[in-house]
């Protein structure tokens, strides 16, 4: 007859150990590629914000060139 403490399987005599080792690992492996792709995102971040702030400027030009009075031009007045 098996003992209480004798290990079930012939791989580990605490199988929670194996487990929680591997979520571990996994969990490491994870943050690790989370922090690479932030690194890899960021210059695609400042590009995307600069071409929105560059819209919102240009927009903002062509709403006050819009709204701007008519100026005469040179050929018209001759």
């Amino acid at each position: 007859m098996r003992s209480p403490l004798q290990p079930s399987s012939p791989v580990s005599p605490w199988p929670w150990a194996v487990t929680s080792g591997q979520t571990l690992l996994d969990f490491q492996q994870q943050a690790a590629q989370g922090q690479l792709a932030q690194k890899a995102g960021q210059p695609s971040n400042i590009v995307y914000h600069n071409l929105q702030a560059e819209r919102r400027l240009g927009a903002e030009a062509l709403a006050h060139a819009r709204e701007a009075p008519p100026t005469p031009c040179a050929s018209s007045a001759s």
